[in-house]
């Protein structure tokens, strides 16, 4: 095995930013010696906001009062580790569970011990009193709708309350279960416009892209229908997520730009933020690099001004991105460090994931390898504990790059057909590229030509989709090596 040979190929190792989207591929061992990291996307969406958490030796969590509702949710969707992989659905989440805790506190219900009880064992992680609790309170409404005529629209919308609070809490410890309480939801008031979020968040996360796609349009046409604009923009930013996935980069630009005018129509900062390093990405991936780091640079004031450390951490990672893309290593890996830092003290597990696969990236451009898999050892532990697939094709990805460096044909191309058929089902053109791309220098160093052009063709198409300029050159010019070598060229 002449390992020379790879110098000459296009090891292509994905890494990734923040905690959010998608693949973007290092190509190393170019001439050029070009590298890039994964960005980080987001969709705006809103929400809102007593009882300390504590954790005990066990494990245990227990709650004196002097916390907000939000603060309980946000310590107890950490303590389960079911944050979603970017802000926005992250923030539909926190909003989900936290108006579920505000009902079982209601100081007008009769039943306030229950109540204590429910969310007490919540807390615990337990969902079994708070379910009942809401499930009785879903039934009796949607009873009510069907015999008081007068109230049958209040009564509806009380049922879908209730079983959208089923759904936050289902949700610490089933995406379907949570889906199928949102759906109903749905079903009982048709305009809850929370609800339709939530399912097309969840279909997200489940690499339904289509039935994702219907939910957030229906939250859009609801929005216009009674000229909300916040819902609209939050509309938009679903969507442009979904269209830059699926590699759409002129639509998600598009999407983006709408949604960050509202934003800005409307003087809403955080939605600002997170549009900049929308479009960051977007000029990333087509790479112009001066643009995107104007654009994480302004998202990165306006969270710093806000406060806003999960912004804060997103945009350092992709600033970090962008210095590592240019081979300036001691500075992406001071970016990286400073945003797992944040992630860290946040207890953000899918975002010090992200950053564990980056630093791993860094250790493996200096040829530091023991290193380099152990970051992404870590970061795949990480992602499986979470069920993020997402990033658990990155982490296979760089696995297999490392693989392929020691001579490790064998496990290289498993650890990369993993990956492949990770992104296929989640519909991730760029990851789907980038696994090809491999697949096609594994078959080069081989000496199979002919497989190793069929993959990098595939790998070009792609590429070219998703409008990735910078990397669509680099198989080019690779395909032609191929052809020369064949006696084609």
């Amino acid at each position: 095995m002449n390992i020379r040979r790879i110098a000459n190929w296009i090891l292509i190792i994905a890494t990734v930013a923040g905690a959010m989207a998608a693949i973007i591929g290092l190509f190393m061992g170019l001439a050029d010696g070009d590298t890039a990291g994964k960005d980080a996307d987001s969709a705006i969406i809103q929400g809102d906001n007593n009882v300390i958490i504590k954790g005990s030796q066990t494990g245990d969590i227990h709650i004196d009062t002097g916390l907000s509702a939000r603060e309980v949710a946000e310590v107890i969707l950490e303590q389960r580790e079911r944050h979603a992989k970017d802000i926005a659905a992250k923030e539909s989440e926190i909003q989900e569970l936290t108006s579920a805790i505000k009902e079982l506190r209601d100081p007008d219900a009769p039943d306030k011990e229950r109540r204590a009880a429910a969310e007490a064992a919540l807390a615990r992680g337990d969902a079994t009193l708070a379910d009942a609790l809401f499930a009785e309170l879903e039934q009796a409404a949607k009873d009510k709708s069907l015999t008081l005529q007068d109230k049958s629209r209040a009564e509806r919308k009380k049922a879908a309350a209730a079983a959208r609070h089923r759904g936050a809490i289902a949700f610490l410890h089933d995406t379907h279960a949570a889906l199928t309480h949102y759906q109903r939801a749905a079903e009982h008031d048709p305009e809850d416009v929370d609800a339709w979020n939530r399912i097309g968040h969840l279909q997200y996360r489940l690499g339904e892209l289509a039935t994702a796609e219907a939910a957030y349009e229906r939250v859009r046409t609801l929005g216009e229908g009674t000229q909300d604009r916040q819902t609209i923009a939050m509309a938009l930013g679903n969507l442009g997520v979904l269209a830059k996935t699926r590699g759409e980069l002129a639509k998600a630009e598009d999407y983006y730009r709408r949604a960050f005018a509202i934003a800005e129509e409307l003087g809403r900062k955080q939605g600002m933020a997170i549009n900049l390093a929308n479009l960051g990405n977007i000029a990333r991936t087509r790479g112009d690099l001066a643009k995107a780091e104007e654009y994480h640079r302004r998202s990165l004031a306006i969270d710093e001004e806000l406060g806003r450390k999960q912004g804060m951490a997103a945009s350092l990672s992709n600033l970090g991105n962008i210095a590592q893309t240019r081979g300036e290593l001691a500075k992406a890996e001071e970016y990286y460090r400073r945003s797992l830092a944040i992630h860290e003290e946040l207890g953000h597990k899918a975002g010090m994931a992200a950053n564990l696969t980056n630093l791993g990236g860094i250790d493996r451009t200096r040829g530091e390898l023991a290193k380099a898999e152990e970051y992404h050892r870590q970061s795949l532990a990480i992602d499986e504990e979470l069920g993020r697939k997402e990033g658990m094709a990155i982490s296979l990805s760089n696995l297999g790059g490392i693989a392929w460096t020691r001579g490790d044909l064998d496990q290289a191309e498993a650890y990369h057909r993993r990956a492949l058929a990770m992104n296929k089902e989640l519909g991730h053109k760029e990851g789907m590229a980038i696994s090809l791309s491999n697949l096609g220098g594994i078959a080069w160093t081989r000496g199979d030509l002919d497989q190793a052009e069929a993959y990098l063709q595939r790998a070009l198409a792609l590429f070219e989709a998703v409008g990735a300029r910078p990397w669509v050159e680099k198989v080019k010019r690779l395909l032609q090596r191929v052809r020369e070598k064949q006696g084609r060229g």
